[in-house]
């Protein structure tokens, strides 16, 4: 049976569970947390842009690569972890095109 993942945060009483809205609101609440960028760091298109790519591209990515097992059976957790690799591969290089 597969496990899902799952993730919240609580947000003036009510909760959250997108996993952007929840780095988006860590970062505001901790801006510590996120390179300077000035007091319009929000507004700023790349830094959404590299925080949506590290919720939606890379953090899934490397959750199958070094946790299959919630993913697939053992017989394919080689190609599934060959596939994150990619994935996390392409979206590193775009980074890097940057």
């Amino acid at each position: 049976m597969a496990r899902y993942l799952y993730s919240s945060a609580q947000l003036d009483g009510g909760a959250i569970s997108d996993t952007l809205a929840i780095t988006t609101h860590l970062i505001g609440a901790f801006p510590e947390l996120a390179p300077a960028q000035g007091p319009a760091w929000r507004v700023d298109r790349f830094w959404q842009q590299y925080l949506a790519m590290l919720a939606t591209c890379i953090y899934p990515a490397y959750h199958r690569q070094h946790h299959s097992y919630y993913y697939a059976p053992t017989e394919v957790h080689d190609d599934l972890r060959a596939r994150a690799r990619a994935e996390q591969a392409t979206a590193y290089d775009y980074i890097g095109d940057r």
